[in-house]
């Protein structure tokens, strides 16, 4: 496949595992750029299957391969997968999914959001202040936002600039050249792929060292600090506390800033401080692209699907999703959701068994935070059981280091179902976390009290925490 010229209209494409979260989005921009897309995926979510199918995109296991300029695949996608098969066997070329997309973004000035935590979130944000405040600029998310009214990637002609989500897990991120680097934090975050810390360090600092014009980093992250930031060709700027672009404060989500900002208070639609350091962030970016941003500029931002967003509301008792599946972010969501009134109850899945394995006794540390905790089996993402890195390994983990503290392990999203029902929780915050298929476990337990609410007058809703009182 051709590394210079990816889209142009009528080109065809077929994506395999469309219904991924940095899949969909890719295909929606290739279709508003002018290629003809077809996808397949074993799983879909109601939500994904209906934004693809109503921008035109085509689903089938049987895509026409005479005419295909290529398959591109997710890192979920086993090698032997027959479409990827059928489509070496006629010479169409297959290629991974942070492959292209790095082929794609040398068609632009690209600005790489990059960095282990709140990537999705700190994206969502740039985006939503560039077109709010005018600015032109394509861009593909790597997730979708709350609001299903806002298209989660953008092709627009008349801009050169391309805002771009990019992870490290599968080693594409040393493709990527961009104009301008956002590191949102650095940790250790794919030991399936890094099986060293000095393996990730290497791959940002590589980063560094590619972006041409502007790095701006995480001056309240450790391990950010710890890069080279000498070997870049471009300007380095920090933002944080006592940081080039600084956070003043954040109270009453009124966010205050400073030192390349003008100093000035904005208000904002969520309260918690990880997220008031993800919008320092992207309003550093921002600023850096040159875009005219005012005071009102966040207050809409309605937040990102399955990041702290709410399932059920009733009187005194919330049920919460969120995507949160590494050790650090787990603890600064808890942390977060803690200072709510009354107790916690957390069910947790673990995504992969390297990570489970590797972090087993982080996450027993960021799970203590719970008042009552339910571990269901991990979500191997194609990965075959490990030992050590099971579910019901991390529940003896548990087990072994917090006595006190209510816990349960179910096998899978049926048995969770069964034991919160029994449990019957009324109190305090229900939240469920992980990245794999405990959504729908998650949107089953929610519908089952919206059932049993009927006529009782108790709200329900779906939207992000931080945007109600």
């Amino acid at each position: 496949m051709s590394s210079d010229i990816i889209i142009f209209p009528e080109a065809r494409y077929h994506l395999v595992g469309i219904g991924g979260m940095g899949m969909a989005p890719l295909a929606l921009f290739l279709k508003q750029a002018g290629c003809v897309i077809s996808g397949e995926d074993d799983n879909f979510h109601p939500r994904v299957h209906k934004l693809l199918i109503s921008n035109g995109i085509e689903i089938s296991r049987k895509p026409d391969h005479t005419s295909l300029r290529g398959i591109v695949f997710s890192n979920a996608i086993p090698s032997a997968h027959p479409a990827l098969q059928s489509g070496l066997s006629r010479e169409v070329p297959c290629i991974r999914r942070g492959e292209f997309l790095a082929r794609l973004c040398r068609q632009f000035k690209t600005l790489v959001v990059a960095g282990s935590h709140g990537k999705t979130t700190t994206c969502g944000l740039i985006i939503h202040i560039l077109r709010r405040s005018g600015f032109s600029c394509n861009y593909i998310m790597g997730g979708l936002f709350a609001c299903a009214d806002e298209d989660p990637a953008c092709f627009d002609s008349d801009s050169d600039w391309l805002v771009v989500e990019v992870d490290e897990s599968d080693g594409s991120i040393s493709e990527f050249e961009p104009e301008g680097t956002l590191l949102v934090n650095v940790d250790w975050d794919h030991p399936d792929y890094y099986s060293k810390w000095s393996n990730v360090l290497n791959v940002f600092n590589a980063l560094v060292g590619r972006t041409r014009e502007f790095l701006l980093y995480n001056k309240a992250c450790r391990n950010s600090c710890d890069l080279d930031f000498s070997q870049s060709p471009g300007r380095v700027y920090s933002f944080g506390t006592e940081a080039d672009y600084q956070l003043a404060g954040f109270e009453n989500r009124r966010l205050q800033v400073g030192g390349n900002f003008r100093d000035w208070s904005m208000e904002v639609s969520f309260e918690e401080w990880f997220n008031a350091e993800n919008a320092v962030a992207a309003l550093a970016a921002s600023h850096l692209l040159n875009c005219n941003f005012g005071e009102e500029v966040l207050q809409t931002f309605n937040g990102i699907w399955r990041r702290q967003e709410i399932l059920y509301q009733g009187d005194g008792f919330r049920v919460m999703e969120d995507y949160g599946h590494h050790p650090t972010e787990i603890r600064n969501l808890l942390e977060a959701v803690g200072q709510k009134k009354g107790p916690l109850m957390v069910v947790f899945q673990p995504h992969r068994y390297s990570r489970t394995l590797q972090f087993n006794r982080q996450f027993a540390d960021s799970l203590k935070l719970a008042d009552c905790l339910v571990i269901l089996e991990v979500y191997g993402a194609g990965e075959a059981p490990i030992a050590g890195g099971t579910g019901l390994d991390l529940f003896n983990m548990c087990a072994c280091l917090f006595s006190s503290q209510a816990l349960f392990y179910c096998q899978n999203g049926d048995s969770v179902l069964r034991r919160l029902k029994a449990l019957d929780p009324d109190k305090g915050v229900l939240l469920f976390l992980g990245a794999g298929d405990i959504q729908s476990a998650a949107e089953s337990y929610a519908h089952h009290l919206r059932v049993a609410d009927r006529g009782l007058g108790l709200s329900a809703v779906r939207r992000p925490l931080s945007v109600l009182t």
